[in-house]
């Protein structure tokens, strides 16, 4: 899938769609989260509905005209409901998954 994301670190001449601004939700707020996020328009629904489905996303990028790094990044504890999500919804898009590890030091 080519998309014309405007990439933030990267732009090109060719990308002319912007971010979308995602309103996040109340328990994601509540919890430390900023009341909004920008999502790369072609997988924001995507992204939304990972979080109507209570997964907070850590990260995400679509790619930006290369569909084989298409990501969202969960904590790993999520990341098998993740994909579950993401096969009904985008099953192009990968799922990392963030896991805290401490150096016993």
């Amino acid at each position: 899938m080519a998309c014309k994301c405007i990439s933030y670190n990267q732009p090109q001449p060719w990308q002319s769609e912007p971010e979308r601004v995602l309103e996040c939700p109340e328990w994601a707020v509540s919890g430390g989260a900023k009341p909004t996020v920008c999502v790369d328009a072609c997988i924001a629904d995507a992204v939304q509905a990972l979080w109507d489905a209570r997964i907070w996303t850590y990260g995400s990028c679509c790619g930006h005209g290369d569909p084989t790094k298409r990501t969202v990044i969960v904590d790993q504890a999520d990341r098998d409901k993740a994909r579950n999500v993401l096969d009904r919804t985008d099953a192009s898009i990968r799922v990392g998954a963030w896991e805290l590890i401490f150096d016993g030091g």
